[in-house]
């Protein structure tokens, strides 16, 4: 008789530890891990970006739709047009943006020293390069000019090559850049 009490008494240990509340708590991690999912959907912002195209007789600027986070979508929008297949065309290999800040309603755009590696081009190119940053920076509430950095200077020289030359057509003397709208398809 003690035999079957003690039998049946492991039997309900063995019951109970196997349904113990640690397995009835998982399901509430994934709920929560869903939910955060649903969040990091929600904080998708939806940005255009001015890519490049090259026409029969011009280069115009294409707005295409991208999606970004919603910390510091300015950057995230640059990032995304240097990542784009026209972006790996023209601009050099390795270009980064160190950052991007505004003051009034005028962002300075600091990119790596490797963004004057001139790649071969020709001045409509590095024309549609410049505004493609432009313009995809000044559709953002509160930017109206752009300015662009080498290194955190606009002048002078990074590595011996001169900033405002850029790629040695179009340059970065009449800076700041406005919006223009002529170039958009």
């Amino acid at each position: 008789m003690k035999k079957i009490v003690v039998f049946c008494s492991l039997v309900v240990a063995i019951l109970v530890i196997g349904c113990s509340t640690s397995q009835i708590q998982k399901p509430k991690k994934i709920k929560k891990s869903v939910k955060q999912d649903e969040q990091a959907v929600e904080n998708k912002k939806s940005v255009t970006v001015y890519v490049p195209e090259e026409t029969a007789n011009s280069i115009v600027l294409k707005p295409i739709k991208r999606s970004v986070g919603s910390q510091s979508k300015e950057k995230q929008a640059i990032e995304a047009l240097l990542e784009s297949d026209f972006g790996k065309k023209i601009f050099p290999k390795n270009t980064t943006v160190l950052s991007i800040v505004i003051v009034n309603d005028l962002a300075k755009v600091d990119f790596s020293q490797d963004i004057l590696n001139k790649p071969e081009t020709s001045a409509s190119h590095e024309e549609a390069a410049i505004y493609a940053i432009v313009n995809t920076l000044t559709q953002f509430q509160g930017i109206s000019k752009v300015t662009m950095l080498v290194e955190g200077k606009q002048k002078g020289k990074v590595d011996g090559k001169n900033i405002e030359d850029f790629w040695g057509h179009v340059g970065l003397y009449d800076q700041p850049f406005r919006r223009n709208e002529e170039l958009i398809k």
